[in-house]
């Protein structure tokens, strides 16, 4: 009897253990293989192919959330599971270069076939423990890396050199980790995105506050973006800034220098007046805003709108306070567009590219009338025109090291568009044409002689296309 109750307590004893140090169930996450295009503005009609390995994890709606990065000028993404053998096609559904994200979506609903979207959860505190998933140099099984978040704050994102909030671990992030989700108690808490290499164990994660951001834009069908707060500021730490402001001791802010014309701003909010809170947040004369044991940027609380909401500004004049709403009605550069091949054409053995050139802000400091704000041109799409490579012939000798310079005028006239500088170059009453620089050069062609010369320049160098598609339906 004492053999067979010492054998049951070892058998629960043992049963115990097992469960207690039981694996836990790895969560869903793939592995994104893409194939990506590269380009040289050098030699634009070149394109090299890049493969590369990244990570991501399904979310509501049967997509699969991932970095920009990770797919930028992808041609060919393909999705594994974890272990798995069968590879599925994915396409680029939205991506949020401004923050380093993007949704894929995949045709095949035999993919989706016992897999679940990983909870999404809130950001999470300071030294709290954070698995990190990915496929770190590939390989065929899931990675699984822990660590502590940092830090949380406000920094730039590489992919875009845009500020935005971020998470910082000390957890390992290495190539193939991109995309991945950062886990805080079972929930998904962040996207990895980026490591600092001039740091050990500092990585970084786009955080679930951008996420959420990120996805709920895209509900409706259509990417707007995140909003650009069209104003200027200055921070209030100087004492004499302060005292020149009538700050009383209990009140700090930032005071407002400039805002772009055109906008909501401009018809609602006046230069040098001090903010002092947005969204209900009091503003430190450093411009961060406490939340809990956090400071942060005060344009976070931009940020955590979207394009068309509204923010509510409190406002100090020197003697009263008031709160005003400010529409947010534009977003936030960079462009959204889906990466397309270079822009190019080749005349006279110059080899000009464009690229397009996000709505610039015409900055003012004169308050605007709501009529004045309507009837104000809307910011337009313009290109910027290089002058990227030299291709030696005897049509631009003297001109060999020029490249690389932006053109901005044509014979003294200026252009826009990247078709109207093709026309300005190909137009048959001028022979002679003379290209102005970013730099104070003076570019000289003969036009005749360029033409003539364009079908052997071509072949001596074995380009196959003088031009991009844009201008193939144009005759020189």
């Amino acid at each position: 009897m004492r053999v067979c109750t010492f054998l049951v307590m070892l058998w629960s004893l043992l049963a115990f253990n097992k469960a207690l140090y039981a694996a836990p169930a790895l969560p869903d996450v793939f592995e994104i293989s893409t194939t990506s295009k590269t380009y040289t503005p050098e030699t634009p009609w070149n394109v090299s192919l890049d493969n590369a390995v990244g990570a991501g994890f399904l979310v509501e709606g049967n997509r699969i959330l991932t970095n920009a990065h990770v797919v930028k000028n992808a041609a060919f993404i393909t999705v594994r599971s974890n272990a798995a053998a069968k590879l599925y096609l994915a396409e680029v559904e939205a991506i949020a270069n401004e923050v380093d994200l993007a949704l894929l979506k995949i045709d095949d609903p035999s993919f989706f076939e016992g897999k679940q979207a990983l909870p999404l959860g809130e950001l999470p505190n300071l030294a709290q423990e954070v698995f990190i998933y990915g496929y770190p140099g590939g390989g065929n099984h899931l990675s699984v890396t822990r660590g502590i978040i940092s830090r949380i704050e406000y920094r730039a994102y590489k992919n875009s050199d845009l500020r935005y909030q971020s998470i910082q671990v000390d957890a390992a992030i290495n190539v193939g980790d991109s995309g991945g989700p950062a886990l805080v108690d079972g929930k998904v808490i962040g996207v990895v995105a980026e490591t600092d290499k001039d740091y050990e164990n500092t990585g970084y994660l786009v955080p679930i506050t951008l996420v959420r951001q990120f996805l709920k834009d895209i509900q409706d069908g259509k990417q707007d973006g995140f909003p650009w707060f069209t104003a200027y500021f200055q921070t209030l730490a100087n004492p004499a800034l302060r005292a020149h402001y009538k700050l009383k001791p209990d009140q700090s802010g930032v005071v407002i220098r400039s805002y772009c014309s055109g906008t909501d701003a401009a018809t609602k909010l006046t230069v040098n007046t001090v903010l002092t809170h947005i969204d209900g947040y009091p503003i430190a004369d450093n411009g961060l805003v406490k939340q809990g044991d956090l400071y942060m940027d005060f344009q976070h609380y931009i940020d955590t709108h979207q394009v068309g909401d509204k923010v509510a500004l409190t406002i100090w004049d020197g003697s009263s306070s008031k709160v005003v709403d400010i529409k947010l009605d534009q977003h936030i550069v960079p462009d959204r567009s889906a990466p397309s091949a270079p822009r190019y054409f080749i005349f006279a053995g110059y080899v000009f590219t464009a690229t397009k050139q996000a709505p610039s802000c015409v900055s003012t400091t004169e308050k605007e009338s709501a009529e004045e704000q309507q009837a104000a041109d809307p910011p337009s799409l313009n290109d910027k025109v290089e002058l990227s490579q030299v291709l030696r012939s005897t049509t631009n000798m003297g001109f060999y090291n020029i490249a690389p310079v932006t053109i901005n005028a044509v014979n003294g006239k200026s252009f826009s568009t990247f078709q109207e500088f093709y026309k300005l170059l190909h137009d048959p009453q001028t022979d002679s044409l003379i290209l102005d620089t970013s730099d104070g050069t003076q570019v000289l062609i003969d036009r005749k002689q360029a033409m003539a010369e364009q079908a052997a320049l071509l072949k001596r160098y074995d380009i196959p296309k003088a031009a991009s598609a844009e201008f193939d339906h144009v005759k020189p």
